[in-house]
């Protein structure tokens, strides 16, 4: 299935609204309902799309995006772990703001 792909692996238009059309055409055609997994992974697809339109790419490899978003659904996981271990640490079963930001600072990518 194919995404953001072009022909023979080539560079695909960054058109936020070609890219949510293709998203939801891949969802459709699922043979089963989407699990949040690969809901996750379609999300994280547009905002690649987005972070890279954003920057200035008219145009992105399928690849590349895919790389950029795995790396974004990894940092999303590990910061929610963390906000959720500073939750437990703090004795609260509810995430709050501060957990998130104290996850964010505890980030081995955090500004210093």
């Amino acid at each position: 299935r194919n995404i953001h792909a072009a022909p023979h692996g080539g560079a695909a238009a960054l058109d936020d609204a070609d890219v949510l059309k293709r998203v939801c055409r891949a969802m459709d055609d699922a043979p089963q309902p989407p699990t949040s997994h690969s809901l996750a992974r379609e999300a994280s697809l547009v905002m690649a799309a987005r972070v890279a339109q954003q920057l200035g790419f008219k145009s992105a490899e399928e690849s590349a995006l895919e790389a950029l978003a795995d790396v974004c659904r990894y940092y999303v996981n590990t910061l929610g772990r963390r906000a959720a271990a500073n939750a437990r640490h703090a004795t609260r079963s509810d995430l709050a703001l501060n957990d998130v930001l104290a996850a964010l600072r505890q980030s081995p990518t955090a500004a210093t």
